[in-house]
């Protein structure tokens, strides 16, 4: 039976999830299952939304039908989904790792929806995972944002105009344009002791002269070997997207301009992209 070596990232969507994801599945030494957004603990306390929410039964009877159709038994990444469907309680959550992990590997929950979790809903992990490890990615507000404008305009606005997404989002609880990453961090910490929690760049993951260093600091923090990022597909970021407009920066950092001073003191620096929105809008002109 697997330890209590759960480790979960939960930096909030368009923050480097997928990336990490992908990266970690290649990893020897922990495990990731085949879903990345189990979602458990935000569709559990009612904080998901209705696309996650549908997404559980979709994606399910999509593989287990298009193998049937092949003469097919449901297969690893069918049976996790199946199970993934079937779950009522922790106690599954738990045990889905548990029957798949041996020894002390740690296994890794990888659920943007987390970000959005209260202080009871991250109890309710703690509870369910009493030495869990939480990993928090931080981005640059602006740079999130705009990937989520265009993420948000692909997936659910396919035939809107961007202004009409970016309007929807700027309004949006708790969306991307308001959602701060010191507020996330706080509520985090207000269940779990600081040492257990990690912030990291998602910057850095993406610049070839960090990109090692910040993987093996993750390593580090849950207690495996470093794992070279060589040559791994996804190493650069390639997302592309349209110029952003400057009102947008300027808005999305002015909204965001708590996590600026968070992260310096936080974190003990800020990285360049940072820097250099902070210092446009946020430090005063002479």
């Amino acid at each position: 039976m697997a330890k209590d070596n759960y480790v979960t990232i939960i930096g909030p969507p368009r923050s480097g999830t997928t990336w990490l994801f992908r990266y970690l599945r290649g990893h020897p030494d922990v495990f990731v299952p085949f879903i990345k957004e189990i979602n458990w603990f935000n569709i559990a306390t009612g904080l998901a939304n209705e696309n996650q929410i549908a997404n559980i039964k979709a994606r399910y009877e999509e593989i287990r039908d298009n193998r049937a159709a092949r003469g097919l038994d449901l297969g690893e990444q069918g049976q996790e989904r199946k199970e993934r469907y079937e779950m009522q309680t922790d106690a599954d959550f738990r045990a889905f790792f548990e029957k798949r992990v041996e020894g002390d590997m740690p296994y890794f929950d990888i659920s943007p929806g987390y970000s959005g979790l209260d202080v009871a809903g991250f109890a309710r992990l703690h509870a369910t995972f009493p030495k869990a490890k939480v990993v928090i990615l931080l981005r640059n507000k602006p740079d999130r944002a705009w990937s989520v404008v265009h993420h948000v305009k692909k997936r659910r606005f396919p035939e809107a105009d961007r202004a009409f997404v970016i309007s929807y989002l700027s309004n949006a609880q708790d969306g991307p344009m308001t959602k701060l990453l010191s507020e996330i961090y706080a509520t985090v910490t207000t269940v779990f002791d600081p040492s257990r929690v990690l912030c990291l760049y998602t910057e850095e993951l993406f610049a070839p002269k960090t990109q090692q260093i910040t993987l093996d600091r993750l390593s580090d923090f849950v207690g495996v070997p470093s794992h070279p990022v060589g040559d791994f597909e996804f190493s650069a970021n390639r997302g592309s997207y349209a110029q952003m407009p400057w009102s947008f920066r300027k808005e999305a950092t002015l909204k965001g301009a708590a996590d600026y001073t968070w992260a310096q003191t936080h974190m003990g620096y800020l990285p360049p992209a940072w820097e250099k929105d902070y210092g446009r809008f946020l430090v005063p002109q002479s």
